[in-house]
């Protein structure tokens, strides 16, 4: 995570509007972190303890990475029996300038139905939810690092 935040402050990548860059990574990536024991150090001896967070599915911050958990990140899954074809997981880090979205048809589109249009038998509760619709793309791929680890922490495969 060190490297790849250098590498973008070499390239004069801005950091996110909160200061810190941005990582998507995979829940068994956020696993295999929390269970390092260089990670427990560095939490325990450099960081002020648990704060509050902006981000729903935000779970740690690394040299200035804000880590945003993602189940929609790609990993590898490799064999856990052989060091040749291990576990990887991919997370993207990132700054301003990075990422791009447009809105279509209008974006977002909320959807409402009445009382009459639900599934409920005694007519008592209305539905509301929202549709997204919009595209996004990579818009300067030097302001991203793409950072591969190891998974430590991935299930043991089931033998039948």
């Amino acid at each position: 995570v060190r490297k790849a935040v250098s590498r973008l402050r070499r390239l004069n990548v801005k950091p996110m509007a909160n200061g810190r860059y941005a990582g998507v990574c995979h829940p068994n990536f956020v696993s295999s972190m929390l269970s390092n024991s260089d990670y427990k150090a560095w939490l325990t001896g450099y960081v002020e303890g648990p704060r509050e967070t902006m981000y729903k599915h935000q779970v740690a911050e690394v040299h200035g990475v804000s880590f945003i958990e993602s189940s929609n990140m790609p990993r590898y899954e490799g064999n856990q029996l052989s060091q040749e074809q291990p576990n990887l997981n991919i997370t993207f880090i990132c700054g301003q300038g990075a990422l791009g979205m447009t809105e279509l048809d209008g974006g977002i589109k909320y959807v409402l139905h009445g009382k009459e249009k639900t599934a409920d038998p005694f007519e008592l509760k209305s539905t509301l939810t929202y549709k997204v619709r919009a595209a996004a793309c990579v818009l300067n791929p030097s302001c991203g690092v793409i950072l591969i680890t190891q998974d430590v922490e991935a299930p043991a495969p089931i033998v039948a």
